[in-house]
């Protein structure tokens, strides 16, 4: 499951936000709402020559996760492309060596035709144990 929402320009508290802080939100040729017609994410450590409005400040919560075998964490360019079950999926049924999760996660994103940045962490909150399938 999820732990986190995205933050798109296509999120209502989002846009919100941006238009608060003087920006707008808008469609683009692609037909995503992007701030100031550019630019999907609405929070972002780089992209400085859109701040304001995007934000880098974090949206912080704490979240209870005694189930949870592992967690992704991942740049706009996978999440633009794969759901958070599709790379769930993948992490489960990749070897569960220290990075072969992550690798399969940014090379499927590359495959479904991401040109944006790729970057994909696989933090495991338990013993991943061997070989469940390889692909």
């Amino acid at each position: 499951r999820a732990v986190t929402r995205d933050h798109i320009a296509g999120d209502e508290r989002e846009a919100a936000r941006v238009v608060a802080a003087g920006g707008h939100v808008m469609p683009a040729q692609d037909g995503k709402l992007r701030v100031l017609g550019k630019i999907e994410v609405t929070r972002s450590i780089g992209d400085k020559r859109f701040k304001p409005p995007l934000s880098a400040v974090p949206e912080l919560h704490q979240e209870k996760v005694d189930e949870a075998d592992f967690m992704v964490l991942a740049t706009d360019g996978i999440w633009g492309w794969l759901s958070s079950q599709q790379a769930a999926d993948m992490v489960r049924d990749t070897v569960k060596h220290a990075d072969f999760g992550a690798k399969r996660v940014v090379g499927a994103a590359m495959d479904a035709g991401s040109d944006d940045n790729l970057a994909a962490i696989v933090i495991y909150l338990r013993d991943p144990g061997g070989v469940q399938r390889v692909f």
